[in-house]
C-alpha cells in the first residue's frame, strides 16, 4: 500500500477515532487531523478529537466556524455539512501539500445523511479536481455497516 498524506476529518465520533488508529497504525500514513468547532451540540467529541490526536501524535487544527444550522428537536441533520468540511480539509491539504482527505462515512450513515453517500463523494472528489487540485476525497469505511466499524 502506498504511504498517504492525509488530512483527517476527525470529530472525535467512533467512525472518525477509529478510521485515525487504521490510518496511523495499520496504515503508517502521515495524517494531520482536522477538527470543527461549529457550536455542535456534542461539545465532549471535540474534547475526543483533541485527546486521539494526541495519543496518535499527530498534529490537527480546529476550525472556528459560525454555527451551523439544522440541528432542532426533530431533527440531528446538519443540511450540507460534509460538503463544507470536505472543502476545508481539501484547502487545509493543498496548503500543507497533503494528498488525501479521509472522512469516516459508513453504509449506515447513508440512510440519514444524504452528504454520506458514495455519490455524494464522488461528487466532492469531482469537484475538487474540476477546481484543479489533486487532493483525493477518500471514505474507506463507505460500504461498511458501523458494527463492522466499532
Amino acid at each position: 500500500m502506498n504511504k498517504k498524506k492525509v488530512v483527517h476529518l476527525l470529530s472525535g465520533g467512533l467512525d472518525s477515532v477509529t478510521m485515525l488508529y487504521d490510518l496511523k497504525g495499520n496504515g503508517g500514513h502521515e495524517v494531520h487531523c482536522l477538527m470543527f468547532d461549529y457550536r455542535q451540540r456534542h461539545k465532549q467529541e471535540l474534547l475526543f478529537a483533541k485527546h486521539h490526536a494526541s495519543r496518535m501524535s499527530c498534529e490537527y487544527t480546529v476550525m472556528d466556524m459560525p454555527e451551523l444550522g439544522g440541528l432542532n428537536e426533530q431533527s440531528w441533520v446538519v443540511p450540507n455539512r460534509n460538503a463544507i468540511f470536505l472543502s476545508c480539509a481539501v484547502n487545509v491539504a493543498a496548503q500543507i501539500g497533503f494528498d488525501t482527505v479521509t472522512i469516516g462515512c459508513n453504509s449506515d450513515d447513508a440512510e440519514n445523511f444524504p452528504d454520506c453517500k458514495r455519490g455524494f463523494i464522488d461528487g466532492m472528489n469531482a469537484v475538487a479536481w474540476l477546481a484543479g487540485y489533486t487532493v483525493k476525497i477518500w471514505a474507506p469505511y463507505i460500504d461498511r455497516p458501523k458494527y463492522w466499524i466499532g
